[in-house]
């Protein structure tokens, strides 16, 4: 759970997300204080408990908001599995605007190695150096500026220099063609594998991660993907039960009112599964047409699901 910065997270539509390291929690809360004060609506995750509905409300948090807001120091380097990194690549891969607020000066000789590649990626952002201003006022300027909010004088607005362009995911343009995003466990994938070759041979369209792949973005790319899907297809097992990652995207595509169509792999009781699944969720059992593949396969483009999907 987040640190306490002094105010609630706002309940407002429009917001931005704030994400920080949370041993740096006493000098952020100084500036997003200012910052909640100065009218610009910040939402952080304070109150929520860790676990699986935190992981699903970050995801959607970030996905919604109109930019996320990195505060950064020294320490975000140090940890091996930062959550603010974990954020940055969320709001990366969802096509979200990031703006860093350097908390202090960081060069090269701060910065692991392993962390090198993230670091120079973070300077070609809209970085904000709050620590060279001198008092609260300017450095909310600065993020006024920055925004495009505030009371700038005319000639400040003419000149002052067009924001990038937001990171688009790749799988979020609009003429890309309906697909179903695919929910499976890589322990399963000996049996998952060639069903989805089987589903894209019939002309099926799928959209799965592969495994075994190093992915630094896979989180932010896996739940733009889910947002733009058509629907979700989850293979069920026993592993899938086990998976948090798995059990995270049903959430997310519940959340978000995807239709979902079942495929189990091996026989589960029912009462295992529905709590993950909307109500009325189609489940076709594959373990049943092992030695039946067509059988399998024609029962598959019936559903409603599919047949949006196919072609």
């Amino acid at each position: 759970m987040s640190n306490y910065l002094g105010f609630e997270p706002t309940a407002e539509a429009e917001y931005y997300f704030v994400s920080y390291n949370n041993e740096d929690a006493g000098r952020v809360s100084v500036l997003v204080g200012a910052m909640n004060r100065a009218g610009i609506p910040l939402w952080y995750d304070y109150g929520i408990a860790a676990g699986e509905e935190w992981r699903v409300m970050i995801n959607l948090r970030i996905a919604r908001s109109q930019a996320l807001f990195l505060f950064l120091t020294k320490g975000v380097f140090l940890k091996e599995h930062s959550y603010v990194q974990r954020e940055y690549n969320i709001a990366r891969e969802a096509g979200r605007r990031i703006i860093v607020l350097l908390m202090e000066e960081i060069t090269r000789n701060d910065v692991p190695d392993s962390k090198l590649d993230w670091w120079v990626e973070i300077k070609e952002k809209q970085c904000i150096p709050v620590y060279t201003l001198g008092s609260s006022e300017e450095r909310i300027r600065a993020v006024q500026r920055e925004l495009g909010t505030g009371s700038l004088p005319a000639d400040a607005a003419e000149e002052k220099k067009p924001a990038a362009p937001a990171e688009t995911a790749p799988d979020s343009g609009k003429e890309e063609e309906s697909y179903l995003f695919v929910s499976a466990p890589y322990k399963d994938w000996d049996q998952v594998g060639p069903i989805l070759e089987g589903m894209r041979e019939r002309g099926i369209r799928v959209w799965y991660n592969e495994p075994g792949a190093h992915d630094p973005g896979k989180e932010g790319r896996e739940a733009a993907r889910i947002r733009n899907c058509d629907g979700v297809v989850a293979f069920l097992s026993f592993n899938f039960l086990q998976s948090a990652n798995c059990r995270d995207e049903l959430a997310y595509a519940r959340n978000l009112d995807k239709d979902v169509l079942c495929i189990m792999l091996e026989p589960l009781r029912w009462s295992a599964v529905e709590h993950l699944v909307p109500e009325g969720t189609r489940n076709i059992n594959w373990y049943y047409y092992r030695r039946q593949e067509e059988q399998f396969y024609s029962e598959l483009a019936e559903t409603d699901l599919v047949r949006r999907n196919m072609g």
